[in-house]
């Protein structure tokens, strides 16, 4: 099963990119197992209530655009 969501972000991609980094570790205490700044994205692993006890993959992506930074 695949899911995705998308959003644009108003801030900085600096911005963008520190706050999706401090979600998944801080606020959802997720394993974050990659993540590269200039290539604008964060891998991470999750539990899904809906799979059990099994740890599923999750990515998060940034693109630059010129006024906004799609996520």
């Amino acid at each position: 099963m695949r899911a995705s969501a998308s959003y644009s972000s108003p801030y900085t991609y600096e911005q963008t990119y520190s706050t999706a980094l401090r979600m998944l570790r801080v606020d959802l205490g997720l394993k974050v197992t990659e993540k590269d700044v200039e290539n604008g994205y964060i891998l991470f692993e999750y539990t899904s209530p809906e799979s059990g006890k099994r740890v599923c993959a999750g990515a998060v992506e940034l693109v630059k655009s010129k006024q906004r930074v799609q996520v």
